[in-house]
């Protein structure tokens, strides 16, 4: 695993053997950086050619709705185009963060080819993203 980018509130990381990235929510972003950090990461699967992503927001808190508009109006459409075969979400912890998200996915589901699959835990969600896929099973468990 590889650590592509990282600030205070966010770190993306690169499963080569699955060709996954994950985007790690580290603590509370809104507005601006927020939509910087989603255009990186997006930025970042297209370089990389991902066809799995994995969505940590375990310690994300509050989406605002304009946050949650641009997510559903610019984001998700984006995401869309890329060849992604499995998204995996894991829960915030936060109740807020938690109504967001389920909010945004209601409205932009229909826009995502992809499965999407909800978890409690990071290890369900990798497991699960990362089924299927070409890497021995050996190489997916040993990034866990």
């Amino acid at each position: 695993m590889a650590i592509l980018s990282t600030t205070p509130f966010l770190r993306i990381h690169l499963h080569e053997p699955t060709a996954l990235l994950e985007v790690e929510w580290l603590d509370f972003v809104q507005g601006e950086p927020l939509r910087e950090a989603l255009l990186d990461a997006l930025r970042l699967a297209h370089l990389h050619h991902v066809r799995a992503g994995l969505c940590d927001t375990k310690l994300m808190r509050t989406i605002r709705p304009t946050d949650q508009d641009w997510i559903v109006q610019r984001f998700i459409p984006e995401l869309a185009t890329l060849p992604l075969k499995r998204l995996a979400l894991v829960w915030s912890s936060d109740a807020l963060n938690r109504m967001g998200v389920s909010h945004v996915m209601q409205r932009c589901s229909h826009l995502l080819t992809c499965e999407t699959e909800a978890f409690d835990s990071r290890s369900e969600a990798f497991l699960w993203v990362t089924a299927g896929s070409a890497a021995p099973q050996s190489a997916v468990l040993s990034e866990i």
